[in-house]
């Protein structure tokens, strides 16, 4: 995945923060974590978890402008 894709998908993403995600959005939130901040998401028994997750990618890719290196 490229910064871009991952902009794009966290674009769409806000069009629907306001309400509760579906699980089609949880699962591609749980996959741009892991792939912006190259840690593994664990979710909550909150919805909010996923809205925090969102915030938080968003400010990562806005603070290093980059993604994470993968380790081998």
């Amino acid at each position: 995945m490229t910064i871009e894709e991952a902009r794009m998908q966290i674009e769409d993403l806000k069009g629907r923060f306001d309400t509760p995600f579906g699980s089609s959005d949880k699962y591609k939130i749980e996959v741009l974590y892991y792939e912006v901040t190259g840690r593994s998401f664990v979710p909550t028994s909150c919805q909010q978890c996923y809205h925090d997750a969102l915030v938080e990618i968003n400010y990562y890719l806005k603070k290093y402008g980059k993604m994470a290196e993968k380790c081998n």
